[in-house]
């Protein structure tokens, strides 16, 4: 089955001449990423206000509003906050991290509702390259084989939902989906920050779903 993925808004990749609604995504996910804020943006969190100001001194305002989005999104989609969050590991999250960047969305979203768990069980192996770098992985196969799990993890019977800032070929949730599956969990949905696109829509603070093929771990061949 497809792993249907929400993203929040859409992240321009790359490019200039950014129209405002275009640097408030920036920002946002730079918040997130915990990175340095450049000057001041404005998010649109719900339709219907005003967007809101995002600046260096309210940067972690950022998560807060993150897990605004989320819970309603949650309900929308599953009809249940009954949920487990799990977050996709950074790259420098290895066995020996005890917690990860990522888990502080996860933790932001479960801040708005009590029924929520996070699970920050996925780590790597071997470091990853950053995405930025242009050498991260984005083949499914060889990112499932450098995942591994938190020892003292046993699936739950709630749904499963993975959590990340930013979703570029979709590569890492689907091998996290997969390799959760494989160990006995029921992945529902993936939820991101934002989308990266070359070529962003017109208003880049519209929700955004992909539905991400499958992806089944090729067995080994008996000789």
């Amino acid at each position: 089955m497809p792993l249907r993925t929400i993203s929040l808004f859409t992240y321009r990749t790359k490019g200039g001449g950014w129209t405002a609604a275009q640097l408030g995504v920036l920002e946002f996910v730079h918040a997130l990423k915990k990175q340095d804020l450049e000057g001041t943006a404005r998010v649109l969190v719900k339709g219907g206000e005003a967007t809101r100001r995002l600046a260096a001194q309210n940067a972690s305002d950022a998560f807060d509003w993150f897990g605004e989005m989320v819970v309603p999104l949650l309900r929308e989609e599953l009809a249940t906050t009954r949920v487990v969050l799990v977050p996709i590991p950074d790259c420098g999250c290895t066995e020996d991290v005890i917690e990860s960047r990522t888990s502080a969305l996860a933790i932001a979203v479960a801040r708005q509702e009590g029924a929520i768990v996070v699970s920050d069980i996925l780590r790597w192996r071997r470091r990853m390259p950053p995405a930025r770098s242009g050498q991260g992985p984005r083949d499914p196969v060889s990112i499932y084989e450098n995942l591994r799990l938190r020892s003292g993890w046993s699936p739950v019977s709630r749904p499963y939902v993975l959590v990340d800032d930013v979703v570029t070929t979709g590569g890492h949730l689907r091998a996290c989906a997969a390799f959760l599956h494989d160990h006995g969990a029921r992945v529902e949905r993936a939820i991101c920050a934002a989308r990266s696109d070359m070529d962003p829509p017109e208003d880049p603070f519209g929700r955004r779903v992909d539905e991400l093929p499958d992806f089944n771990m090729p067995r080994p061949t008996s000789r």
